[in-house]
């Protein structure tokens, strides 16, 4: 981009670039990239079709291929700009551009129109249209045409190549010889459509009748479906024809009406064709009394209003049911034309009030709006109403009838918030995003219904999802204050920046703030600055004062007083109050103020009243209201500011907040110091108004520096949390501070928290608590209440929980709900537990509705906490705190769903209610949705979805989830298998004491999983889980003391722990224990224990203690012998799958214990055992080989199974011996023993070690060995 200096030429083209990339860098122009596009195709010259990213939605590409018609480009845009908003002329999106090596080539990004050209429309469709759409595209073509003209531009090019058709509606496209009417136009083009006047005649200058000459040709093709003169050659001969007024005939057919009127428009001299805004007029009434089409004089639009809007389409506040709605009746013909009137009027006024919303107008300025509306139609608000009362058959006419209760506009129809929130209640359901934005403000602000911000932002988030402007603009601001929802900066710009780009000002203004600030995005001074000029030269008060303040203070720009003072006298001038006193202070233009008080006294005077030093009389009775009513009618700002307090309190009158803030407005613009004060004060509160805190801290340091000390107060409070102004902490406690030395209790409390916690000053614990003191003693409820908290905490005192209890009460018999809550939690919890006491404090909280104590209450009801127990009660307490969206609440609601406490069993609200928390960050309802996904039904489980819960619960440091995350790592569950990360998470709960995570890591450790193996951590583990009675942990450190793992072998300890977990029901310690009992070992030898044990285990499904039970059945060893039911067991086990009882089983079979005598069953269980490894399966399968039974007899398969069992035996018995013994024995084995080896001690030992059963070798084997025994 270029830079600009006094001495820089710069080349017309050159002047244009530098425009159009300066519109784009201060985000004035959408701009796109070219790459983003997709499905590139000619329309025809220089326009091509194509999509946008992933999207079907076609747009318009308009390129200008050289460098010299970038002047066409700017010149377009800046007419489009003028006349965007107009629904029949094609949208203008933005801009895009194709760099190359020599020159970047512009296009326009435009919307596409799907049935081309008027022309071709005409050619393709005429057979199907009614003279009803002919007069719809007429007055569509007709209404295009004047918004044109009422911008001053002409067109000079009209016909019907020109002219699009999108969904069967005309759309203005090529702007063809347009022109600001300063600017020459170059008229030589001879055309059936031009102006007459302009043949032969070169210096005539085509103008607004020459368009309205086109609109005749135009009109007259619709009708016919015909080219003009279609069967003419289109050359000099015909010029001179029409020129002298040889005209096309008019359409057998064609309504009289409509041919008069395009007769009176294709007239030869100007002066005697109608404006556009008669051939409107007309039209609009020849549509009236043909049809009675709501649609038609809809799209009629006041392009006057010259707001700058990209996506029209995208911004209406009307639902689609109100578009497509056609209401069709037949009545005389005067009736209709009243009718039509007020249709005309209420859909003209509907539509100018969504623009004028949508532009940036508060809903405050839209009360005075409407009546100028109605004065300047010739209409009453009465008569408005009675046809809006029979008339609710469209949720845009529901809504604007919802205003006049909101407002109280007419004087016969009395203000009824309750009506209004029904109304607008109404056409919100109906997807009237126009009345989700007031619905929503009738939560937010308790108008007709009890207050609710949650509500209140779920619609401003309807209707900003609906394409409402505005709807945007409150979205972010319920962002940026965390209003019903939590507070998200970045999301606050997302949206203003959305409804920034639609051209609010009120949202740009809040973006220029936020980049001033910082707030949700980088602090850029120089973007603020832009913003700021931009609204300043479109009139925007705040924003001229912001400008002022830039060029005052060098914000994004050098200083430069001339031009601060500049700006501050505009700002003055359009009312801010801040910078008419800047200008006083700054600048020496004193405001006469003595005048004006002198005015305000001498009226007061007139009404009886009085006003000494701060106190104004005849305030606190009717008589005195009226009085202080009609004084502030008159101008007296001590009246305003009084009235406002009575307006905003309430006194003797109907509380009315928007009432308030407007006096306090009209008494500050005055200079009344209090009346600031509480004007700032609505602002940062959003008493009446929308909260702004950037307003609220400019009225506040006026004030301040007045040295009103609430404002002092306020304004340490705004600077303390960095609203509407950077933090600064010493600030903050240098404004405490000012008011707390004129005694302002707030600011001594205050000042009493910034020592007790160290802000801007060092922290004093004894000050503070001094400070807390003073003003307790004074009657300051919030300081007794801190008072308590001292001696409950010892906060510059020593601790004194007597005391702390009788400041409690204090605070909390004048409704402190703190001081309830803290009285009940020590009543619960504390020295003195009084648990009734402590239900009584937290019921007495919970009627003023606070949510914490709501989520209290329902644990006393629960648990029967100084209550009878009442599950019933309880849910509805935890119900009653979610309203606000306490997060334990909504979670603990969950939990009483899936439980069916106090209510249903119903898993489908559990879900919800644990998702709604878990969305909003709390980590039990995160890890109990992940369990709903892990475990849920087969159509609801979700393995990934459960391992995302379970990661962001862990992220939160809930141990529970860590030691669910470790297992799905551990074993690959929802996510690929990391035991690293397993053991990180395990160990992550263990430090927090969780036992299964103890336990799970003392398996780490002794198994090497994700760490190396080390079995003395092992046992610490284990021995720390088991002293907490985790009964897993107790068999595992019974196998660490049985086997000497990580510590000595000890079977004493060994039988100690495995009899606990036993006991527990753990099978594997069961079955030791059985072992422990059969063997002697740590205890007494006693056989019938071990049966028990062997039999609980077994009962439990444990194969050994299955098979180990069969054989004390078959050996009556501890219980009776009885092989029927060793048997059985044998079966039991070896279906599951058990090798030692395939292997006893086949026994049983091949030698008939328990059942008969079974070879073939006997062999195959042999086999199967035998595969698998099993030694004695193996000999015994060899010898059914060797006898031929349950199979043929087959010496080779014996040898080869009696071989294999025999290596498999020394196998396991080499694991004793020595490694020089080694070589003797796989001699031995593999049959190349030589009778004359030496004989060798070693070689007996190691014989010996074997301890081999002679009667089960093979012959030769047997033969080799003979020397060793």
């Amino acid at each position: 981009m270029s830079n600009y200096t006094e001495d820089t030429e710069i080349s017309e083209s050159d002047y244009y670039i530098d425009w159009l990339e300066r519109s784009i860098t201060e985000e004035r122009i959408n701009y796109y990239e070219y790459s983003d596009f997709k499905n590139v195709q000619l329309i025809e010259g220089n326009v091509f079709r194509a999509t946008w990213k992933n999207t079907a939605v076609f747009f318009a590409l308009k390129s200008f291929n050289n460098k010299k018609s970038t002047q066409k480009v700017v010149n377009e845009i800046k007419l489009r700009k003028k006349v965007d908003l107009h629904p029949n002329i094609l949208s203008f999106y933005g801009i895009t551009k194709i760099q190359t090596d020599v020159i970047s080539h512009y296009s326009l990004v435009l919307e596409y129109a799907d049935s081309g050209t008027l022309k071709a429309y005409l050619s393709d469709c005429f057979n199907e249209l009614n003279w009803n759409d002919k007069y719809r595209l007429a007055f569509q073509l007709a209404s295009a045409v004047e918004c044109l003209h009422e911008c001053d531009i002409t067109h000079s090019d009209l016909n019907a190549n020109n002219l699009l058709v999108h969904q069967k509606n005309i759309k203005l496209a090529d702007f063809g010889l347009s022109k600001n009417n300063e600017e020459p136009i170059d008229s030589s083009k001879l055309s059936a459509y031009m102006d007459p006047k302009s043949f032969n005649h070169q210096d005539y200058e085509l103008n607004k009748k020459s368009d309205v000459y086109s609109i005749g040709i135009l009109m007259w093709q619709i009708s016919s479906g015909c080219q003009p003169f279609y069967n003419k050659f289109v050359d000099y001969d015909l010029a001179l024809d029409i020129k002298k007024g040889k005209r096309e005939e008019i359409v057998d057919g064609t309504p009289i009406e409509y041919s008069n009127l395009y007769q009176e428009c294709w007239k030869y001299e100007p002066n005697e064709r109608p404006d556009m805004h008669n051939v409107v007029s007309t039209l609009k009434a020849i549509i009236s009394h043909e049809q009675r089409d709501d649609n038609l004089l809809e799209m009629y639009s006041d392009s006057s209003e010259g707001t700058i809007d990209l996506n029209h389409e995208t911004k209406s506040g009307l639902s689609p049911q109100d578009k497509t709605t056609v209401k069709s009746s037949t009545i005389d013909s005067e009736n209709n034309s009243s009718e039509t009137k007020f249709i005309n009027t209420n859909n003209l006024i509907i539509d100018k009030l969504i623009k004028k919303l949508n532009k940036g107008f508060t809903l405050e300025q839209i009360k005075q709006h409407i009546n100028q509306q109605i004065s300047q139609l010739d209409q009453t608000s009465n008569n408005i109403i009675n046809w809006l009362l029979k008339n609710q058959v469209m949720s845009k006419y529901v809504w604007f009838l919802g205003l006049f209760y909101y407002y109280n506009i007419d004087n016969n129809l009395e203000k009824n918030n309750a009506k209004a929130f029904e109304l607008f209640s109404k056409a919100a359901s109906d997807n009237c995003s126009i009345a989700q934005v007031y619905l929503a403000k009738c939560y937010n602000d308790g108008c007709g219904i009890k207050q609710n911000k949650i509500l209140s932002f779920q619609w401003y988030q309807s209707a900003a999802e609906n394409k409402s402007i505005v709807g945007q603009v409150y979205l972010g601001y319920c962002y940026e204050y965390g209003i019903g929802t939590k507070q998200n900066e970045k999301q606050s710009i997302y949206w203003y920046k959305k409804a920034a780009d639609g051209g609010n000002m009120t949202a740009k203004l809040y973006l220029a703030n936020c980049y001033r600030l910082g707030k949700g995005v980088e602090k850029d001074l120089t973007k603020a600055f832009n913003y700021y000029e931009i609204l300043a030269l479109q009139k925007v008060p705040d924003a001229q004062y912001q400008l002022g303040n830039c060029h005052h203070k060098g914000i994004g720009t050098k200083k430069n007083k001339i031009q601060a003072k500049y700006w501050y006298e505009k700002a003055a001038g359009g009312g801010n109050i801040v910078a008419k006193d800047i200008l006083k202070k700054y600048y020496n233009q004193q405001v006469n103020e003595n005048k004006l008080q002198i005015l305000s006294l001498k009226k007061m005077r007139q009404f009886g009243l009085n006003y000494y030093g701060t106190i104004l009389t005849k305030k606190n009775n009717i008589k005195g209201i009226h009085y202080i009513q009609k004084a502030a009618e008159s101008g007296c700002k001590f009246s305003q500011y009084e009235l406002g307090n009575i307006y905003k309190e309430g006194e003797n009158t109907r509380k009315d907040e928007r009432k308030a803030f407007e006096l306090y407005k009209q008494s500050a613009e005055q200079g009344h110091i209090s009346a600031k004060f509480q004007l700032g004060n609505c602002y940062d509160k959003g008493i009446g108004t929308d909260i702004n805190k950037i307003k609220a801290f400019e009225l506040y340091t006026v004030a301040a520096k007045e040295k009103n000390n609430d404002a002092q107060n306020y304004l340490g409070s705004l600077y303390e949390n960095g609203q509407g102004t950077e933090k600064d902490l010493k600030e903050a406690f240098r404004w405490y501070n000012k008011a707390a030395k004129r005694k302002n209790k707030m600011a001594q409390y205050n000042l009493g928290r910034c020592y007790q916690l160290g802000i801007g000053v060092e922290r004093n614990e004894t000050k503070a608590f001094d400070l807390y003191k003073e003003i307790a003693d004074e009657g300051y409820v919030d300081a007794v209440f801190q008072l308590g908290n001292c001696y409950n905490g010892g906060i510059g005192i020593n601790i004194d929980k007597k005391k702390a209890i009788e400041s409690y009460q204090i605070a909390a018999k004048k409704g402190h709900i703190e001081a309830q809550k803290s009285l009940g939690s020590l009543y619960e919890n504390g020295q003195e537990i009084d648990q009734k006491k402590a239900f009584y404090w937290y019921n007495q909280a919970a009627k003023q509705d606070d949510e914490v104590a709501h989520y209290n209450l329902g644990r006393c009801y629960l648990f029967g906490i100084g209550t009878k127990e009442d599950k019933t009660k309880a849910f509805e307490s935890y119900k009653n705190a979610t309203e606000s969206n306490y997060l334990d609440a909504l979670y603990k609601l969950g939990d009483l769903y899936f439980n069916g406490i106090g209510i249903q069993t119903d898993k489908d609200n559990a879900f919800r209610y644990y998702k709604k928390a878990a969305e909003k960050g709390h980590k039990i309802a995160q890890y109990h949705l992940g369990l709903s996904y892990e475990n849920g039904d087969p159509s609801e489980k979700n393995l990934k979805l459960a391992y995302d819960w379970y990661q962001k619960s862990a992220k939160n440091g809930y141990e529970f989830a860590q030691y669910n995350l470790g297992i799905f790592y551990e074993l690959g569950k929802g996510t690929d298998k990391n035991e690293k990360k397993a053991f990180e998470l395990y160990e992550e709960a263990a430090k927090k004491e969780f036992v299964k995570a103890q336990y799970k890591l003392g398996n780490c450790y002794n198994n090497g999983i994700g760490t190396e193996i080390n079995k003395k951590k092992a046992f610490e583990l284990y021995e720390k889980a088991a002293q907490e009675g985790f009964t897993d942990a107790q068999y595992k450190l019974g196998n660490c003391y049985y086997n000497g793992i990580g510590t000595t072998v000890n079977k004493e300890k060994a039988f100690e722990l495995y009899k606990k977990a036993a006991e527990k029901g753990n099978i594997e310690a069961q079955y030791n224990l059985g072992l422990l009992y059969e063997n002697g070992e740590g205890t007494k030898k006693d056989s019938k224990m071990s049966f028990y044990w062997y039999q609980e285990s077994a009962k439990n499904g444990c194969e050994d203690a299955q098979y180990n039970l069969g054989l004390n059945y078959e050996l009556g060893q501890g219980t009776d012998k009885d092989v029927n039911k060793a048997f059985k067991l044998y079966e039991k086990a070896t279906n599951r799958g058990f090798i030692k009882a395939q292997y006893k089983l086949g026994n049983c079979y091949n030698h008939g214990i328990g059942t008969i005598v079974d070879k073939e069953k006997a062999f195959e269980l042999y086999k199967n055992a035998a595969e698998k490894g099993y030694v004695k399966a193996q000999n015994s399968l060899g010898s059914l080989y060797e006898n031929g039974e349950g199979t043929e007899k087959n010496m080779e398969l014996a040898n080869y199974w009696y071989q294999n069992s025999e290596n498999k035996e020394f196998q396991d018995k080499f694991k004793i011996i020595k490694s020089d013994q080694l070589k003797f024995i796989e001699q031995l084995n593999n049959n190349i023993f030589s009778a004359m080896m030496p004989i060798h001690d070693e070689i007996k030992i190691a014989v010996k070690k074997l301890q081999i059963d002679k009667d089960r070798l093979k012959l030769l084997q047997k033969m080799k060995l003979k020397y060793f025994y």
